[in-house]
């Protein structure tokens, strides 16, 4: 796990290494293909710092940027039992200074999280705003991350804001940032099985990639994520409806399991509105994606996604909370076989993975306890041979 950067025309990888449960970072370099490697003869370039207070032998994922002729680095670790990322410093890779915890401890102590380790530490600029992504490891569990954006002075780093990255749980996990040549920050998560070993190992497969997502900020200095729009080129037959009152269940003329959805839900008399996807109508699979008007949350109902719950190790109800109450909400949506990702307004992200037992591509439109307006656009994708 780690990085790349491009020193001087040159390829580098920055990443962790193990030997005898101790964890110290190494640099590998690689050809204009990028597919020939050698590894740096002085491996290892960084180890953990040694003082009292670091546990699990957490020094792990870095992450590197360069300022003029100054590299620095964040790296994940655990401080008095705490996730924590320290900052070090370097002016050739292969030769790093540690300077300090990147929050002052005072100040970490204030953060709501209780990890025990802070994994794939993302820091970076973003318009006049810094800011740090961390994963949360707790007790051998890969929960989630965090954003938090803030200021960073005398390289210490103090967050203003702090909120989940994505709010599905044990899925959206270790994501990583770039800068693309034209600016634009982009960032790829890590969904992990929500499936036990054995199926995993029946799959003959595990873990895939998350769609990329650029990040922005809004008027108010908040961190915004969109689906890219290079995705519009997987655009297949598409479907609109304009906005409509639903009642109770439309069925849509869109079938599939690789489709993007986007709808927008305005509050009407209904508690609850929203679609059905990978809807079997013979076996009654199916997997809803809704708003909660009374709760304010956005939510992923996986109760009835698959008629095989030995499959699956994570099957409850998945939701995050939107604010303040809102009068409608945009839903943009990604289905991909097992994968779900869906961003509301922007705003908040929730993904989850569901193993149906049937190729069920039925999507309907839903509303609960009254009427709901609802305007849905649909595609389907197009996925490789």
């Amino acid at each position: 796990s780690g990085c790349a950067v491009d020193n001087n025309g040159t390829p580098t990888l920055i990443y962790t290494a193990a030997k005898d449960n101790q964890q110290s970072t190494h640099l590998a370099y690689g050809d204009e293909t990028l597919t020939r490697w050698h590894k740096e003869v002085g491996n290892p370039v960084a180890l953990a710092p040694k003082q009292s207070g670091w546990t699990h032998g957490a020094y792990r994922d870095p992450y590197v940027w360069r300022e003029g002729e100054v590299w620095y680095q964040v790296i994940g670790t655990s401080l008095h039992n705490r996730g924590q990322a320290l900052l070090l410093r370097s002016y050739d890779l292969k030769s790093w200074t540690y300077l300090r915890p990147l929050i002052p401890q005072e100040v970490r102590d204030t953060l709501p999280d209780v990890s025990n380790i802070w994994e794939c530490p993302n820091f970076f600029k973003l318009g006049d705003t810094h800011v740090l992504i961390v994963s949360l490891w707790h007790e051998e569990v890969l929960t989630h991350p965090v954003i938090m954006t803030g200021t960073f002075v005398e390289d210490r780093f103090y967050p203003q804001t702090y909120r989940r990255l994505d709010a599905g749980e044990r899925c959206f996990y270790a994501p990583l940032t770039l800068q693309n040549r034209e600016g634009r920050r982009l960032m790829w998560g890590w969904l992990q099985e929500q499936r036990g070993a054995a199926a995993q190992l029946s799959a003959l497969w595990s873990g895939v990639m998350s769609l990329p997502r650029e990040l922005t900020l809004d008027e108010s200095g908040d961190v915004k994520a969109a689906f890219v729009p290079e995705l519009h080129a997987l655009r297949q037959e598409r479907m609109s409806r304009e906005t409509f009152q639903v009642e109770t269940e439309i069925l849509l003329p869109l079938r599939g399991r690789a489709l993007e959805l986007k709808l927008t839900l305005r509050r009407g008399r209904a508690h609850r509105s929203g679609v059905n996807v990978l809807r079997s109508a013979e076996t009654g699979e199916e997997t809803s994606i809704y708003v909660d008007w009374h709760a304010n949350t956005l939510e992923i109902d996986k109760k009835r996604s698959s008629l095989n719950p030995d499959t699956e190790i994570n099957m409850e109800t998945q939701r995050g909370l939107l604010g303040t109450s809102p009068q409608s909400v945009t839903l943009h949506i990604y289905i991909d076989q097992s994968v779900i990702e869906v961003i509301a307004d922007d705003t908040l992200a929730l993904s989850t993975r569901v193993y149906t037992t049937t190729q069920g591509e039925e999507v309907q439109l839903f509303a609960q306890g009254g009427d709901a307006a609802i305007h849905v656009e649909g595609w389907t994708l197009a996925v490789p041979d």
